[in-house]
């Protein structure tokens, strides 16, 4: 049964996220170059906010906390091509009640970037999140995550339910969910097939080489749509940057790889209940914009939905992927309101 409930997750957790071969050749703000320079440990990204490392499952993580560590932990886990520092307003907004930690997942300098491909399944990923939790000294916590951080917060809450007391996933849906919305609307299925295909196979710009190339170009037009680049700052921008260039671009095989793990197409579920063991008890908010170029919006109204027993759907109509900047004070009212549950 384990065995099973390994494979159908493995299957199950496809992300629909980062990127997209239908993305438009948007103008962008351009950012001056920046040194890749390891963060020393304990250093302060502002006044309050600390910047600090720590060893897990085989991996270094970078992670910057603000908040008193005597209060529940509320863990920020970022997506694709984003770091930790994505979390910043986010961190200052909940660290009176919480203490607030993002960290910058594998694959993202600083934080460490294995080169083989296994090292990135949602196993993995799942176990960097909860024994980072785990050696900060909680047993519980709650999450806050977009995109490739959802895929990995769904994976956590599947694996560890008694440790996720509550979860907001923005712009993936369920693993589950995921699945049945390629099969069944046709709007998701071509969005995922334009792009994941490509990843997988390596082809340019969805490579290295591809997406480093004119200054990140490609990097830039996914991450900066005409909606996002009004909230995202040029200094959030430079710290984007010093991962992208570091190593000649080695976050950008890491951000790659994570599709790579996956099982593509995904296994087709008409319902969790036929695998139980990926019921999602924990408490879910689950955030999504109607404009989202990678997801199509549909899936998260797909009849029948027991994959999640205890969620709440939250949409913003012009919404797109990045909603996370773009409704900021929005959406932490409404996490903030979530918690207090």
């Amino acid at each position: 049964m384990k065995l099973i409930k390994q494979t159908m997750i493995q299957v199950l957790v496809i992300c629909i996220m980062m990127v997209s071969c239908n993305s438009t050749e948007e103008d962008f703000e351009t950012s001056e170059s920046i040194e890749e320079n390891l963060l020393d440990n304990s250093t302060k990204v502002n006044e309050k906010i600390q910047e600090n490392f720590i060893n897990v499952n085989g991996v270094k993580l970078h992670y910057l906390a603000k908040g008193n560590p005597k209060k529940p932990l509320l863990l920020f886990i970022h997506g694709a091509p984003e770091r930790a520092e994505a979390w910043l307003d986010y961190l200052d907004f909940f660290s009176k009640d919480y203490y607030a930690v993002a960290y910058t997942t594998r694959g993202t300098f600083p934080s460490s970037i294995p080169k083989a491909i296994e090292a990135y399944t949602g196993v993995e990923r799942a176990k960097d999140g909860h024994l980072l939790a785990k050696k900060l000294g909680y047993d519980e916590y709650s999450l806050i995550t977009h995109d490739w951080g959802c895929s990995t917060g769904w994976q956590m809450a599947i694996t560890y339910p008694n440790a996720v007391k509550k979860f907001v996933a923005m712009s993936v849906p369920h693993p589950g969910i995921s699945s049945r919305g390629y099969h069944e609307v046709k709007a998701h299925r071509k969005k995922v097939d334009a792009y994941v295909p490509l990843i997988r196979k390596g082809k340019s710009p969805w490579n290295r080489k591809g997406s480093s190339a004119n200054n990140f170009k490609h990097l830039r037009n996914i991450l900066l749509t005409k909606r996002s680049r009004k909230h995202i700052s040029s200094s959030l921008l430079h710290k984007y940057e010093e991962s992208w260039k570091y190593d000649n671009g080695a976050s950008i095989d890491g951000n790659y790889n994570q599709y790579k793990a996956l099982d593509f197409p995904p296994q087709y579920l008409q319902q969790c209940s036929l695998v139980p063991s990926i019921i999602v008890k924990t408490p879910v908010l689950q955030i999504y914009g109607e404009l989202d170029r990678f997801t199509g919006f549909q899936v998260y109204d797909l009849p029948n939905n027991d994959c999640s027993v205890n969620i709440e759907y939250v949409g913003f109509k012009d919404g797109d992927h990045w909603i996370h900047h773009e409704y900021k004070t929005e959406i932490m009212d409404k996490i903030r309101r979530f918690l207090k549950k």
